[in-house]
């Protein structure tokens, strides 16, 4: 799916349930939302249940969360409003539940609108994954492993957690493959091509089949030249019509002789009998087949005109979705219909055109959730066609042979008619000798040039590889450079974020206040700046802070980012970090994102909070204490 807008994940609302009472309902906003209060209120368990919400795999809940039932979440996923809803448990790859609407409509609807998803995907069900990419606009992605890349391991780089390691990029993972960071990475910067991935393997298919399709060849030949074979097809060809014509008139020549009737009759009217049977039944068989395969033709093509609309449907959905997004920004000054000027409202909920009610986000989610079903429908219609296709491909293939022994039955048949009599002259016998030794020259003419069709076959699949192969080339070279050019772009406006926050901090590191060169490294999960990640633990939080806002900073500037303009951080304080240190550094995050208007989202949790943004608009529920916890159980 197209969208003109970058992906973006904004959390709406947040709800948690222990045995059916509700013990954390906030809303959260657009822009800056500040978690604070003192430690070990509960400020870790809300960014580990957001984490968790949005598809991350926790097992290690702290003793009040995982007392829990279950944590809801309303969000707007690229203008779409969703319901999410996760059940929670110690056991690892928690299902997810979606309903296409948001949080309110959800609590009044136990089953309707709801579809729960698996963490894992299978052959008839597709992940939650795999739907939230398809919300997201993010291509299907599998590293060079073959292992799908889920939500859970894309919040690993977005949600910045307490307990991993500090010199760590990525959020701690038991198994760790360097290519699946790799991969994160460059989905998240834009860079990965799914189109790319697909043509290598394509290439690296194609390759494979040309030296298979060379070796075929050159066997082929081989073996023709050796038997003294004739390699031109068009020189068989022509002997098997020369062949035909000289059959048929030793056919006529036999057809011009009587039959002459005698006591022998009886016995040859027996032999007839017999081939007559032969051929009536071999008729039938090939009549119920090509019965069959009408039938099963005309199945399949009624399925397939079925799928067509429904992926028409679906297309039409996507258009619906672009048209909604571009027309959404088009300002309509005069009624189409009368010409007359259109009074213009300030109401953001009422149409400018009828001004009736309108919800942008409900249709965008009504599109979606439609699209889904869709989606579903046409999984299943193609998992229905398969068994049909391969039923009629193997119907086709048996018909031709049926149809030339009908054919043989019937010629049989023919020239056992033609030959009844008592006295077989010399010239008769004569004609039935040619004939026998025409008919086998035509099989072996035949086969010969069914060989050689083959030898022509493997010709032609040779140049179409070849083709293939230097379009292939010459795709994925286009391609390479273009991800080359973004990984450049994406890096270097990380690096200029990331030293604005360097330069900005509190003078406790001198390197911070002249960084030459930021290096950022997904695959090896590592940071540094001019070459050094190693400094006191509180200045290693704050580089590696600084490194992930540049990361979303830069996805705020940089649309072919897929980084979804949201930020989850529970680590501002982490390792000793002084209160004035965090402070200016949350200034500095708030002074940065104020500059931008698009839709994005930064939740981080404070203990130490700026006293300018305490209490202030940007601050999400109560100021958390030991008396005051986040969750509210009695």
């Amino acid at each position: 799916m197209t969208h003109n807008n970058p992906p973006t994940i904004i959390i709406n609302r947040l709800l948690v349930s222990r045995k059916g009472k509700t013990v954390y309902d906030e809303n959260f906003h657009h822009g800056v939302n500040i978690i604070r209060g003192s430690n070990s209120s509960g400020k870790s368990t809300i960014a580990d249940f957001i984490f968790f919400v949005l598809g991350g795999d926790v097992t290690k809940w702290k003793p009040e969360a995982e007392d829990c039932d279950f944590v809801l979440a309303e969000i707007d996923i690229n203008h779409a409003i969703l319901t999410l809803k996760r059940p929670v448990a110690s056991t690892s790859r928690q299902s997810l539940s979606i309903f296409w609407g948001d949080l309110e409509a959800s609590l009044k609807s136990n089953i309707e609108g709801w579809q729960i998803f698996p963490y894992q995907r299978s052959s008839k069900k597709e992940s939650f994954s795999q739907v939230l990419f398809r919300v997201l606009g993010f291509p299907e992605v599998r590293d060079d492993a073959s292992n799908n890349i889920t939500m859970h391991q894309l919040l690993r780089l977005i949600y910045i957690d307490q307990l991993s390691n500090s010199l760590s990029l990525f959020r701690d993972e038991m198994f760790d493959s360097p290519l699946t960071r790799k991969t994160i990475g460059d989905l998240l910067l834009g860079v990965y091509d799914d189109t790319l991935y697909s043509e290598e393997l394509e290439l690296k298919e194609a390759t494979k089949k040309i030296e298979s399709v060379k070796d075929q060849l050159n066997n082929l030949v081989l073996i023709l030249r050796k038997t003294e074979h004739e390699i031109d097809l068009k020189i068989i060809t022509q002997k098997i019509i020369d062949t035909e014509e000289q059959l048929n008139k030793v056919r006529e020549s036999l057809s011009n002789y009587d039959s002459i009737k005698s006591d022998s009759d009886t016995s040859i009217s027996e032999e007839i009998e017999k081939i007559r049977n032969k051929y009536v039944n071999l008729q039938e068989q090939l009549s119920d087949l090509k019965n069959s395969a009408h039938y099963l033709q005309f199945d399949i093509q009624d399925s397939l005109e079925f799928l067509k609309s429904l992926e028409a449907r679906e297309k039409a959905l996507d258009e619906a979705l672009i048209a909604r997004e571009t027309l959404g920004q088009m300002k309509i000054t005069h009624c189409p219909l009368c010409l007359n000027l259109i009074r213009e409202t300030t109401d953001g909920s009422v149409c400018q055109l009828c001004k009736g009610q309108i919800t942008a986000e409900s249709q965008q989610t009504r599109i979606l959730r439609m699209k889904q079903e869709l989606l579903f429908q046409i999984k299943e219609s193609k998992s229905l066609l398969i068994p049909k296709e391969d039923k009629y491909a193997q119907i086709t293939r048996n018909i031709p042979g049926l149809a030339e022994q009908v054919d043989m039955a019937k010629v049989r048949l023919e020239e056992e008619l033609k030959r009844v009599r008592t006295t077989r002259n010399r010239r008769i016998d004569d004609l039935l000798i040619k004939s026998g030794q025409l008919e086998s020259d035509l099989i072996t003419l035949h086969k010969q040039a069914k060989a050689l069709s083959i030898l022509e076959n493997l010709k032609k699949n040779e140049s179409d590889l070849h083709s293939l192969i230097l379009n292939l080339n010459v795709s994925i070279k286009a391609k390479k450079e273009k991800q080359t050019y973004r990984l450049a772009r994406a890096l270097e406006m990380i690096e200029r974020f990331a030293t604005d926050f360097l330069r900005s901090d509190l003078p406790r590191e001198d390197i911070f206040k002249h960084p030459g060169h930021i290096t950022v490294d997904f695959e090896k999960n590592v940071f540094a700046v001019n070459d050094r990640n190693v400094f006191s633990a509180s200045s290693t939080v704050y580089l590696r802070n600084c490194i992930h806002y540049a990361i979303f900073f830069a996805s705020l500037e940089l649309d072919f980012v897929r980084y979804p303009r949201f930020i989850l951080c529970d680590n501002m304080e982490d390792k000793g970090m002084e209160e004035i240190r965090s402070q200016n550094f949350q200034k500095k995050v708030v002074e940065v994102a104020n500059k931008y208007t698009k839709p994005y989202q930064i939740i981080f949790t404070t203990s130490m909070i700026e006293p300018g943004l305490d209490n202030s608009m940007l601050c999400v529920g109560d100021k958390y204490s030991e008396e005051n916890k986040s969750l509210k159980i009695k």
